[in-house]
């Protein structure tokens, strides 16, 4: 049943890439089937899960670190400024003519410019629906040994902030403008903050 929870959250990436464009070009129906149907497969595992240490270690590990991805990912679709600022750059210093591989490279920031926000706006949904299965089945133990993993990638994610303010800083030198990426690691840790809350509050 791990396995089977891991292919799925792991297969939630490509498909929020595809259900976003869905949304983008207006189709709503296929979308929800998609998303329902690997929510029941999510729910069968979590049903069937056994109750071993090891099996439910996986098992929260699993919806831990998923939470955490989609967590970002969310973040960085719906802080999209720094890509907004490369497609103004790219634009803006391209002549009249483009070769095929410019083309391409605008063509493609100009796609996730416009799916952005349905990228984000999935993620974060996601990323609440793990959390709250991942608290759902647990031990204290279990809940405790999360909860420092959780404790440890918040102080790094701390480092990760000076790192991006560092890079926000060379933009500014090399492009004349702030990106801000540094929101990015900024909101992911209050997201891995709140997520410490949580496993504090069910200890």
């Amino acid at each position: 049943m791990e396995f089977l929870l891991l292919i799925v959250v792991a297969e939630l990436y490509y498909i929020i890439y595809l259900t976003a464009v869905m949304y983008s070009e207006k189709i709503v129906v296929l979308p929800i089937i998609i998303y329902a149907i690997l929510f029941v497969i999510i729910g069968i595992t979590y049903i069937f899960i056994g109750d071993s240490y090891d099996q439910l270690t996986n098992f929260n590990v699993i919806l831990y670190m998923g939470s955490l991805f989609y967590a970002w990912m969310a973040i960085r679709n719906l802080w999209n400024r720094p890509l907004l600022l490369k497609y103004k750059n790219i634009t803006d210093s391209s002549s009249g003519i483009v070769n095929k591989s410019e083309y391409n490279s605008v063509e493609s920031l100009r796609i996730n410019i416009e799916i952005a926000k349905y990228k984000g706006i999935i993620s974060l949904i996601v990323a609440i629906v793990l959390t709250v299965l991942m608290t759902l089945k647990s031990t204290p133990q279990i809940t405790a040994e999360t909860r420092d993993l959780s404790i440890s990638f918040f102080i790094l994610s701390l480092f990760i902030i000076i790192i991006f303010a560092v890079w926000d800083l060379f933009i500014r030198v090399r492009k004349g403008a702030f990106a801000f990426v540094v929101i990015r690691p900024i909101l992911f840790s209050c997201w891995i903050f709140i997520l410490n809350m949580i496993l504090s509050r069910l200890l």
